[in-house]
């Protein structure tokens, strides 16, 4: 597909940009701040709106809304509430981010937030533990926040299953819009929520700009890196340094692009914290990611490679050993290049990809093979 994806690309960032400074669209609190990644920050933030006592003066109504983004629906008394963050107690091991809880019908909301942090030792397992033999709730509720709702680790949770996953994606940003459109009369309060939407955009790289990148990468994925640099190298009137940024953005959002993919594959379908490494120079115009599963008693790594081109796609598994069910099935199933230095690792090649939806619909059907 002839797509000039780095003109494109440069023209598209410099209208966007333009329009921000005609708009200011470009200030944004949280980067005064310097805390747009800030688990601290963003606990802050959340307790702030979500308290009926706090200086915003919506009273209940964004706590309310986001009882209502729960699911299934938890139901607290949202007049008599309180909020707290950074929360402590005698009968407590550690700090509970957010804690909202009610004194008529004694119940509770711990949030566990995680941005970019790795979980502690019983984390989970120790808030759950604390709230159902420690204190005089009547019921609960345990939430473990992350940017896309990824599960805790085992080593987290401890056997305790009595959570749940909230995402900022869907879960914080849908209930910061539907707080918006309560607070339109309350101008700085509805500045601030938008500025906070934009930020969780920014965090989780849903903003217009990475949505227009996105759209040139899924309709150039013909193209690799060294055809990219070359194409940009031949348009007339970019200076060295424009070359170079186009170049650096499109090849870092194709790497994350896919990088973000296969992390939400790997929690979806192992249940389990993983933490996802790009293998850079693994293999010249490959494209290369691996995932260290956490607690899986038959899996070290599950890892993915495909060519820059989007025409091939290799899974592999590397094993404690080549006994278990999980090898057996798959030796069964898939036709494996078996990897004479490691007689654990088994790589297998999936045919007939001619797009990157497809790539990873092929994907899960693996990862459904081996999980089941």
């Amino acid at each position: 597909m002839e797509k000039d994806i780095a003109k494109k690309l440069h023209q598209g960032i410099q209208e966007h940009r333009k329009y921000q400074e005609n708009t200011g669209d470009m200030f944004n609190v949280f980067d005064a701040m310097k805390v747009r990644t800030s688990e601290l920050a963003w606990s802050a933030v959340i307790a702030y709106l979500l308290d009926p006592n706090g200086r915003h003066y919506c009273g209940d109504v964004f706590l309310t809304l986001f009882l209502k983004q729960l699911s299934p629906i938890f139901d607290i008394d949202t007049k008599s509430a309180k909020v707290y963050t950074e929360y402590v107690d005698n009968g407590l091991d550690g700090r509970i981010d957010i804690l909202v809880k009610d004194d008529i019908k004694k119940r509770a909301i711990i949030i566990e937030n995680k941005i970019f942090a790795s979980d502690r030792p019983e984390q989970i397992s120790r808030y759950y533990h604390y709230a159902n033999d420690k204190t005089d709730f009547q019921d609960f509720r345990v939430l473990y926040l992350t940017r896309f709702g990824s599960k805790p680790s085992n080593e987290s949770t401890c056997g305790v299953e009595d959570f749940y996953c909230i995402s900022y994606i869907d879960t914080v940003k849908g209930w910061l819009e539907e707080c918006n459109r309560k607070c339109l009369d309350k101008k700085r309060v509805h500045d601030f929520i938008c500025q906070a939407v934009e930020a969780i955009n920014d965090l989780c790289r849903q903003t217009i700009i990475d949505d227009y990148i996105r759209q040139l990468i899924e309709e150039s994925l013909n193209l690799n890196e060294m055809v990219i640099q070359e194409r940009i190298e031949r348009i007339q009137g970019f200076s060295q340094s424009e070359y170079t940024d186009v170049a650096e953005q499109c090849t870092k959002l194709i790497k994350q692009y896919r990088k973000e993919q296969f992390d939400e594959l790997i929690t979806r379908y192992f249940h389990h914290a993983a933490n996802i490494l790009p293998l850079e120079g693994v293999l010249d115009g490959y494209w290369c990611c691996r995932a260290i599963i956490d607690g899986y008693d038959e899996i070290d790594n599950v890892f993915v490679m495909h060519d820059w081109e989007g025409r091939s796609l290799y899974c592999g598994i590397e094993y404690k050993n080549i006994s278990g069910h999980i090898y057996s099935a798959l030796k069964k199933q898939a036709n494996p290049y078996i990897d004479n230095k490691n007689k654990k690792r088994m790589i297998w090649q999936i045919q007939g990809l001619e797009d990157f939806a497809a790539m990873y619909e092929q994907l899960k059907k693996v990862l459904m093979i081996v999980t089941t």
